[in-house]
């Protein structure tokens, strides 16, 4: 048996008590986070020693101007105007001036992390089609162990 509970609250500032969960599993957050590297050491904080952290991110506004025309993919239908207000934000976030997945291992080995791998290729395999879903910036995982 397994039970879910689902809570919204603040990412970078938890409810939860240090060292209760087995696992943190994020998907195209931290790079919109105000303070990605506040969120990253709650997330620490809240895993058991041993727990492990799956982000899977990507830097979509970097270079969103130079990228390929898509048949089919997650925002094509977004307007003009949205897109560049988004991309507006992304430029007012401080994790964009970084290089990232090198970001995100100094941050989480300065915070005292076991274990840190990045994984570059896992965007091939979630988008092995060109789809609906299908952004056609390259997506990493970062794979924390407490």
């Amino acid at each position: 048996d397994c039970d879910a509970t689902f809570s919204v609250m603040d990412a970078e500032n938890l409810s939860f008590d240090s060292n209760t969960f087995d696992i943190v599993v994020a998907r195209n957050v931290t790079w919109n986070l105000p303070h990605p590297d506040k969120a990253y050491a709650e997330w620490l904080r809240i895993i058991r020693p041993g727990g492990l952290i799956l982000n899977y991110d990507a830097e979509y506004a970097r270079n969103h101007h130079d990228l390929p025309p898509s048949v089919h993919h997650a925002h094509e239908h977004v307007s003009d105007e949205l897109k560049e207000r988004c991309h507006t934000i992304y430029h007012m976030l401080e994790i964009s001036s970084f290089t990232r997945p090198q970001w995100d291992k100094e941050v989480l080995t300065k915070l005292g992390a076991s274990s840190v791998t990045i994984d570059s290729t896992v965007g091939s395999r979630i988008y092995s089609e060109e789809d609906e879903f299908y952004i056609p910036v390259p997506m990493f995982l970062v794979k924390v162990i407490k």
